[in-house]
């Protein structure tokens, strides 16, 4: 738990740079945007080393099998928004403190 002296100089800093209640939207989108992109990247270059092929462009094309199409999309679904929960929680929590 932070002590009185410590909310204070955070307030003083915010107050100084100007900085607004909307700082928090802002960081935690940016946040949530960049590890989104690095865990799209990270689960192309896992499905390149695992499948030894290109990941699926467009999943909704019918030249990619249905079964390369269900697994990427469950893959990339479910790391970007697990991922970007987890970012989210975290920089709003280390943002409020």
């Amino acid at each position: 738990m932070k002590s009185l002296k410590q909310i204070r100089k955070v307030k003083k800093v915010k107050d100084t740079l100007g900085i607004s209640e909307n700082y928090k939207t802002w960081i935690v989108s940016g946040a949530s945007f960049l590890s989104a992109m690095l865990v799209k990247k990270a689960a192309e270059v896992l499905w390149k080393v695992t499948t030894h092929r290109d990941p699926p462009k467009n999943p909704a094309d019918r030249d990619v099998s249905w079964g390369d199409a269900l697994a990427w999309t469950l893959i990339t679904g479910v790391f970007v928004n697990v991922v970007r929960l987890l970012i989210r929680r975290n920089v709003s929590i280390g943002i409020d403190e």
